[in-house]
């Protein structure tokens, strides 16, 4: 546990996204009468970007629900993500946090 503490707390990084798309991933495993059914969040950057969404004790985040319903797509937000993107072993960046950049409009 203290090995995985460790990897989320030095990968952290901060970066301005704009949302494309946000969704569900849902899975399902079976394994003789036993079957499972995991599911996450995940948001789509308009960068092609998939950031996944969930909740992690390590930095006290237990709102990935309503965090998910407050993203919104075509939306530009500063977050803040643990961990790295390595498609061939399916890991992606985590989202820790999300705020709105507002836009102001010129004339």
């Amino acid at each position: 546990m203290l090995i995985h503490c460790l990897w989320c707390r030095l990968t952290v990084s901060k970066e301005t996204i704009t949302v494309s798309d946000k969704g569900m991933v849902v899975s399902s495993y079976s394994t003789g009468d036993i079957h499972t059914t995991v599911s996450h969040y995940m948001i789509y950057t308009c960068k092609g970007q998939a950031i996944k969404n969930t909740n992690c004790i390590w930095f006290w985040k237990f709102h990935s629900d309503e965090l998910q319903g407050k993203l919104k797509k075509g939306k530009k937000y500063k977050i803040k993500t643990w961990g790295v993107r390595i498609p061939w072993l399916g890991m992606y960046k985590h989202l820790i946090s999300a705020t709105e950049v507002k836009t102001t409009k010129r004339s």
